[in-house]
């Protein structure tokens, strides 16, 4: 447990999961935090305190990232009034993020002093306050697919071109431990990820409550054309029992999956999925789900399987996994396939949405996990003409 001291009144943050404590009541989420520290800077009188007296620390599991992200989700509109028009003035010496390990040795971790918070607010009254990057819902096709959501966080806020609106995880429901924060701008798409019992049994409670949260689709089976780990594993037979039992009691009040099927050959794939829909024929299915993953240099081959999938089943289509395979490639030519991929997808009015493989460290995130990486900054927010639009074939 941590504190911040000022003028007789302790401010307790937890010292892992980012929570503030305020008159005994712990507070969970990002956005508030930030506008709880926010608070706490505009009615701190700046010249009674001496260096080193204005400190926010946080636990061993934190890092520099989830401060910047306080400091970004405070809100300046509030910030200019308390900055300005009572001519408080940001502190001279660094307001100073801490970290405790168990030992409670205090080790600093990040600062940050009136310079940098000047980017985000100017304590002169003659000079505005800069927006601050708050979420904000775009309507872009793209998606995170993710297992730590507070990768989602980086993605979808003011001031960005961002194309990213929606996410996943594999699972029904969003997490809600605290570590795990997840974007509020995102919205949150349930999976039916096989047919164990112990799925099935609370899928009815659980996708409801997604729809009540804002999802507006419901997704079925990851994969059940293959048995490997991470998949469904599931028979053609199988998923019709399942989909008819758990997903055909949606239909019509929102919208629904297909099973999502790899881009293998036959028995897999889409023959896999043609069988299911010719086994399901009083089932309901809005749009086709499928994943595709091959080289750096396959970009046709996108494009091809992509169109056999529409030609096929005549839905518009969600990829919610598409990336490169084992063979890898060089970070450029990474960046280079999604530059020519992402137009392309945007500009195909029968693909909905997709999902880039994988909202984590070493694909859009960087590798200690701070930031986008080179991938994540095109991903979130690169767009191109797509010249020369056929409609019939579907090139750029």
């Amino acid at each position: 447990m941590v504190v911040w001291k000022r003028h007789g009144q302790t401010f307790f943050f937890d010292n892992a999961v980012f929570n503030v404590k305020r008159n005994d009541t712990w507070v969970n989420n990002f956005l508030q935090l930030g506008r709880d520290v926010q608070k706490l800077l505009c009615n701190v009188s700046w010249q009674y305190l001496s260096g080193g007296d204005v400190i926010v620390a946080l636990g061993v599991y934190s890092k520099p990232s989830h401060f910047e992200h306080i400091i970004h989700t405070m809100d300046l509109s509030d910030a200019k009034h308390c900055w300005t028009d009572h001519a408080l003035k940001l502190p001279q010496q660094p307001i100073r993020f801490l970290r405790l390990d168990h030992s409670y040795e205090q080790h600093i971790d990040y600062n940050i002093n009136s310079a940098s918070l000047s980017a985000y607010a100017s304590p002169s009254s003659a000079t505005a306050a800069a927006p601050l990057a708050t979420p904000v819902q775009k309507n872009g096709k793209r998606g995170l697919a993710y297992t730590n959501a507070s990768f989602t966080l980086p993605y979808s806020l003011s001031g960005q071109n961002s194309r990213v609106s929606w996410g996943y995880n594999w699972y029904y429901s969003r997490y809600t431990d605290n570590v795990n924060t997840t974007n509020p701008a995102i919205r949150f798409i349930p999976l039916l990820f096989n047919d164990a019992e112990d799925v099935m049994s609370v899928w009815p409670e659980k996708a409801q409550a997604a729809i009540d949260n804002g999802a507006d689709a419901l997704m079925s089976f990851n994969e059940p054309d293959v048995c490997y780990p991470g998949s469904a594993c599931m028979t053609v037979n199988q998923s019709v029992t399942a989909y008819r039992k758990a997903m055909q009691p949606f239909a019509g009040k929102i919208r629904l999956g297909a099973p999502a099927v790899t881009d293998g050959g036959a028995p897999i794939g889409l023959t896999y999925l043609s069988e299911f829909m010719g086994n399901c024929t009083d089932c309901t299915v809005d749009f086709i789900n499928i994943h595709w993953y091959n080289n750096v240099y396959a970009f046709s081959y996108l494009q091809y399987y992509v169109q056999q999938a529409y030609k096929q089943f005549g839905l518009p289509i969600w990829i919610t996994e598409f990336g490169i395979d084992g063979s890898g490639g060089t970070d450029a030519q990474y960046q280079a396939f999604l530059q020519q991929a992402l137009p392309w997808l945007d500009a195909v009015p029968y693909v909905e949405r997709y999902a880039w493989f994988l909202d984590a460290p070493g694909y859009l995130i960087n590798a200690n996990g701070s930031e986008l990486s080179a991938q994540g900054m095109i991903y979130n927010s690169y767009t191109a003409a797509c010249p020369n639009w056929n409609n019939t074939d579907g090139h750029c």
